[in-house]
């Protein structure tokens, strides 16, 4: 059953205007992100640009399930993480592409301009050369901002349907540790398809772009502050004309 997710850009504009602009690299670098859910129904959003047209090809990677090493820094990140699926977005908001099971050669191609990904890691019985850990490779990307969705399977991300504030579809929004049946009853969140218990972590490199940032809501106190100056104004007394 496909919900929405609401995701505070009102409040991500409010604390944008207390930092300066970010500056864009005219440079192809990598960017490399980690982090934990609270329950099985998260998800993950991120922006990043190109300012021209792309030469190579872009690669949107996880390896927490499977473990790796990110691309910058060379964290080594180790097996465990759930089972990830990944959304590719436009800047309007519609969807490009997703994967779930990534294949060996997106990730052994990821793995020679980046990290280390695509970690065989395989429960019994899954067949070899599909990975649980998600892999996008997309060639010729137009220059433009775009957006990238990351869920635990199958929670698939397939819409941003508003930007003010930010709202996106996925199928088991608002549906909690939907994942607890997966592991027969025994397991509580973040199991996988396969009855595997997991855990809340995932990891996930976008490579060959500009600029990348997890986007994340503000603090509430941010935007209550701000709110609060705003009302404020109008007890003030005013300048005489």
């Amino acid at each position: 059953m496909k919900a929405r997710f609401l995701f505070g850009l009102a409040g991500m504009v409010m604390a944008g205007a207390l930092s300066a602009a970010p500056i864009i690299s005219e440079e192809i670098t990598h960017f490399s992100f980690s982090g934990t859910f609270k329950q099985d129904d998260n998800v993950a959003l991120f922006r990043f640009d190109l300012l021209k047209d792309a030469v190579e090809p872009v690669y949107i990677v996880t390896y927490g399930y499977g473990g790796g090493v990110s691309a910058v820094g060379n964290k080594t990140v180790a097996q465990g993480g759930f089972d990830p699926v990944i959304s590719l977005f436009s800047s309007l908001g519609s969807l490009i592409d997703y994967n779930i099971l990534g294949e060996e050669d997106c990730m052994n191609n990821a793995s020679a301009v980046g990290g280390q990904y695509g970690n065989p890691y395989l429960p019994p019985g899954v067949q070899y050369g599909l990975m649980f850990d998600a892999c996008l490779s997309i060639s010729n990307m137009a220059k433009g901002t775009y957006f990238v969705g990351l869920a635990q399977s199958p929670n698939l991300i397939d819409e941003i349907t508003s930007f003010n504030p930010i709202t996106v579809t996925s199928w088991f929004a608002g549906q909690g540790n939907f994942t607890a049946d997966f592991c027969s009853g025994s397991g509580s969140s973040f199991c996988d398809l396969y009855g595997n218990q997991r855990s809340n972590r995932w990891a996930m490199d976008i490579l060959n772009v500009n600029y990348a940032v997890q986007l994340v809501p503000a603090p509430v106190t941010i935007v209550l502050v701000l709110l609060g100056l705003l009302g404020l104004r109008r007890y003030l007394p005013r300048a005489a004309a």
